[in-house]
This record gives C-alpha cells, structure tokens and sequence, in this order.
C-alpha cells in the first residue's frame, strides 16, 4: 500500500519549490490503520520568507493536490525547516524519501542538521542527567555505561 501512495505521491512534488520530501509516520512501516493520517516532511528553504497567506495558500494546494492524488483526506504536511531537531533528525532517519530535487542540496541539509542534532542531544541527556525532577529510569538514561 505505501508503495503506491510513494507512487501517487512523487507527482505532487515535481511542479512545486520542494527540494526534498520523506514520507513518515506508520505508512513507513506498514503499521496505518483506517484513523492514520499521512505524514509528509518536505523542505522548502524559502518558506519562512514567504508571507503568512503565501505560506498557507502552498500548504492548502499541496494538501488538496495530495487530497486528489491519493483520494486520502488525512494528509498533514510539516516543514522541516521549521520543526525542531529532534523531529527533522526522525523524520529523515526512519522516512522514506519521496522527492529530492537535487541530491546535493539534501545532502548538504543532513551535513547541517547532523551536527546540530548530536550537539542539541549531548546537552539534552546532559540536562536530564542534572535534573532532580526526572528519574534516570524514566529519562531512558542508563548510567552503568
């Protein structure tokens, strides 16, 4: 099923400023199920620049063009560049790459992000370590190593 959404989905990208997209989410894995949406990551370096109803009219014709495509209404599309780390680093770790204009440009994106992602971990398991508030247990922190 995710092989033809992939399928429909590719089209989507081909007429509009997206430099890369990933699917995400349980369509990845095969695990959706009839209340599932589908998850899109799309990069659009220039989305911050564009005007509030710019940047909504690009989503509400991305997502009735998906809409249309896949005859899927559940449909949520997030710009990376606007997401934090953590779920930009998620996104493209466990995704499923949909679109990528120009090869370079998404590896030039994972050089930024990579570096950026390990830095904000160290000191977020720092953090958690000093914190009185969460149990190491809880945090998923193992101290033994």
């Amino acid at each position: 099923m995710a092989n033809l959404l992939i399928l429909k989905l590719k089209q989507l990208f081909e007429e509009k400023k997206v430099d890369f997209a990933y699917l995400g989410g349980s369509w990845v894995n095969e695990e959706h199920h009839w209340w599932s949406d589908i998850d899109i990551f799309i990069s659009v370096p220039t989305f911050l620049q564009l005007s509030t109803k710019s940047q909504l009219d690009f989503l509400t014709y991305l997502h009735v063009k998906a809409t249309d495509l896949t005859n899927y209404e559940e449909i949520e599309f997030s710009i990376l560049e606007t997401l934090p780390l953590t779920v930009q680093f998620n996104a493209i770790a466990n995704g499923i790459i949909l679109h990528e204009k120009n090869p370079e440009v998404c590896s030039h994106f994972l050089e930024n992000l990579l570096p950026s992602y390990y830095d904000h971990m160290i000191w977020y398991k720092n953090l958690l370590n000093q914190s009185e508030y969460i149990s190491p247990h809880r945090a998923g922190i193992n101290h033994d190593k």
